[in-house]
C-alpha cells in the first residue's frame, strides 16, 4: 500500500511534485483517448504512474474522497469505465447540505474528476461529496468531511473547485 499523497502534494489549483519527486510530462501525440483526448495511458504517463500500475498498485483497499459543487450523470462514468475497460466503478455519492445531486452546467468537471481518479487508480473506491455551488454548500462539505474521517489509512483527496461560482 503506497498512498499517492506521498508522491504528489496539492498546490492551489496546480499539481506540484512532492519533495524529491519529479512531475513528468509526456506530450503524447496523438493522445490515446477516445476522440483524441487524454486517456488513462496519457494520464499515467504524465504523472509517471505507469510503473505503479504495472506493479499491481491500482488503488486496491484505498478510498479517495472527491469534493464537488455540482452533480453528474452516472451514465457518463459507466461509459468511461466501459470504454477503457476499468472494471466496475466503486462510487458512493454523499449529498451534502440538502443538494439533490442534479447535474448542472459543471457536470463535465465532476465527470472529469471522477474519471481522472479512476484512470490513475482503477481499483480505488471513490466517495463523491456533492453539494450546492454556494458558500453554504462549501461550508456543508467541510462539516460533512470532518465527521467522516475514518482513521489514519483513510486518505482524502479533495477534488476540483474549477468553475466554482461563489454565491451568497
Amino acid at each position: 500500500m503506497y498512498p499517492l499523497n506521498r508522491l504528489i502534494s496539492p498546490g492551489h489549483g496546480k499539481t506540484k511534485p512532492a519533495p524529491g519527486h519529479k512531475l513528468h510530462s509526456t506530450h503524447a501525440q496523438p493522445h490515446t483517448g477516445l476522440g483524441g483526448g487524454y486517456g488513462p495511458a496519457d494520464l499515467n504517463g504524465a504523472y509517471d504512474a505507469t510503473p505503479l500500475l504495472q506493479a499491481g498498485i491500482q488503488g486496491n483497499n484505498q478510498t479517495v474522497a472527491v469534493f464537488e459543487l455540482a452533480g453528474y450523470p452516472s451514465s457518463d462514468i459507466t461509459q468511461y469505465f466501459q470504454a477503457y475497460n476499468l472494471g466496475n466503478p466503486s462510487i458512493t455519492n454523499v449529498l451534502v447540505d440538502g443538494f439533490d445531486g442534479s447535474a448542472g452546467q459543471w457536470a463535465i468537471e465532476v465527470d472529469l474528476d471522477i474519471e481522472v481518479v479512476a484512470a490513475m487508480a482503477p481499483r480505488v473506491a471513490q466517495i463523491v461529496y456533492e453539494g450546492p455551488n454556494t458558500t453554504q454548500g462549501i461550508n456543508g462539505h467541510v462539516q460533512s468531511n470532518r465527521h467522516r474521517q475514518q482513521g489514519p489509512d483513510h486518505h482524502h483527496q479533495l477534488g476540483s473547485m474549477r468553475g466554482a461560482q461563489w454565491q451568497r
